[in-house]
């Protein structure tokens, strides 16, 4: 790949790591004064943080104005097509670089009371462009394999998943599978006692603030069967399940407990009268919640 990569950029500057900056080809008709261009020498996948867009070897060829023929003998010549089109099917590992494009504060969240130092630290990033909260979906080893987008609450479509724009990134359709992944797994210590089970990353997120760093998000109002699978190498002896009050969220905990089949101990808290929802609740209100959550019997009663 390094010598397919240096023949197309004879400029390229080796600086020790996998990721290279260079100029964009493909503004400022490539003289543009500080980089802007990162290509992975390893995997051919490329971004440029100004145009916002990204590539695998294959499209940035193609989009170069290197004829078709030409690119798929020399992706063909490295194993390149066959071993992307092998990975298509399985689990995709994106560049952590993608993550710069939307390093910007979201502002929404700390008027709502998140601490800026947090989201930094859980990579809560802002896309200026299509005005989105971001969060970077990570396997159980931490690799980045998805972007989730959450509009401002004035917006129809509160949750998106980055699959178009990443897209460009592979020569198939790159589709991310975000219900088989539990948010924050991957900083989870395997042999934790108490586990908290959230629907979205910001109610986990919420109580990672306040003191309770085993909290993890389904990314959705019901568990898959990979989020369980995930869930049982975490060995975790109790879990609270703070799903949201509504009817989705109590739907959400029967899904979970006929997935276990009484097999692991749960609890399901009370809200105070006229909430429902994590975020919703104070420092006080979170302390009582997960207490009780502790201390109480565990049991679940589903009424339909």
């Amino acid at each position: 790949m390094i010598t397919l990569i240096v023949k197309y950029f004879p400029e390229i500057r080796f600086s020790g790591g996998e990721n290279v900056s260079l100029k964009c080809p493909f503004h400022k008709d490539g003289k543009e004064r500080r980089p802007s261009f990162s290509i992975n020498t390893r995997t051919g996948v490329s971004y440029c943080y100004t145009c916002h867009r990204g590539w695998n070897m294959f499209t940035l060829l193609i989009e170069m104005g290197i004829p078709k023929d030409i690119v798929i003998n020399e992706l063909s010549s490295i194993g390149y097509v066959r071993e992307t089109g092998k990975k298509i099917h399985e689990e995709i590992i994106l560049p952590d670089s993608i993550l710069h494009a939307y390093r910007w504060c979201p502002v929404e969240l700390v008027n709502a009371g998140f601490h800026k130092e947090v989201l930094k630290e859980y990579e809560i990033g802002y896309d200026t462009i299509n005005d989105r909260i971001t969060c970077p979906i990570r396997n159980e080893n931490g690799e980045l394999v998805g972007i989730l987008g959450r509009n401002l609450p004035d917006r129809p479509d509160r949750y998106y998943v980055y699959e178009k724009e990443l897209s460009g990134f592979y020569p198939k359709e790159y589709s991310f599978p975000l219900h088989d992944y539990l948010w924050n797994a991957h900083r989870i210590d395997r042999k934790t006692d108490t586990l908290i089970l959230t629907e979205g990353f910001k109610k986990a997120l919420w109580f990672i603030q306040h003191g309770y760093p085993s909290a993890l998000s389904l990314n959705w109002s019901s568990m898959s069967v990979k989020q369980k699978l995930a869930l049982d190498k975490i060995r975790a002896s109790k879990i609270v399940l703070a799903l949201d009050g509504d009817d989705a969220g109590k739907r959400g905990v029967k899904r979970i407990f006929d997935l276990y089949c009484g097999t692991l101990v749960m609890s399901v808290p009370e809200y105070p009268i006229g909430k429902t929802q994590p975020d919703e609740l104070t420092q006080e209100e979170l302390d009582i919640f997960v207490k009780e959550a502790k201390e109480r019997r565990f049991y679940y009663e589903y009424k339909h």
